[in-house]
């Protein structure tokens, strides 16, 4: 968990603050530029973090079952209730996928959970991206003839 300081600022400069926030991000000129300044910005588990909260308000958009959503994303069931929740309640209305080229994410993301996610360890995905490979190879053959 993301170390916050104890110490609260008055209101009127977190204000402040959270607008910074936004202009810094709003500024970026490039999805090239945006990874660099995330990167830079949060550490890994902060990018991990807010990465999950993405995927999981998509997943439950996408009408992904909570078990689904709980078992892909390594998250306990209560998180995605907390977020199907708050959606409920109106928030994340503007989060949705952007183009059709996220479909290969959703593609991907089918195939992994149907293949189930791989142990942990070195070399981890690459059964997974065998798997993939293959299907992908005999779907080609079978069907583009």
């Amino acid at each position: 968990m993301p170390h916050v300081s104890r110490r609260k600022v008055k209101k009127k400069i977190y204000l402040r603050l959270e607008t910074d926030l936004l202009d810094v991000f709003l500024s970026s000129r490039s999805k090239k530029e945006m990874a660099g300044l995330i990167k830079d910005l949060l550490t890994s588990t902060e990018r991990v973090m807010l990465a999950k909260r993405i995927a999981i308000i998509l997943m439950l958009n996408e009408g992904y079952s909570f078990r689904a959503v709980e078992r892909t994303l390594k998250v306990t069931l209560q998180t995605v209730f907390r977020f199907w929740k708050m959606k409920k309640d109106g928030k994340f209305k503007d989060l949705k996928r952007k183009n059709k080229q996220d479909e290969g994410f959703w593609e991907m993301l089918e195939k992994i959970m149907q293949a189930g996610l791989p142990p942990r360890g070195k070399g981890r995905w690459k059964h997974v991206f065998e798997t993939m490979d293959n299907a992908e190879k005999r779907y080609r053959r079978l069907y583009k003839n």
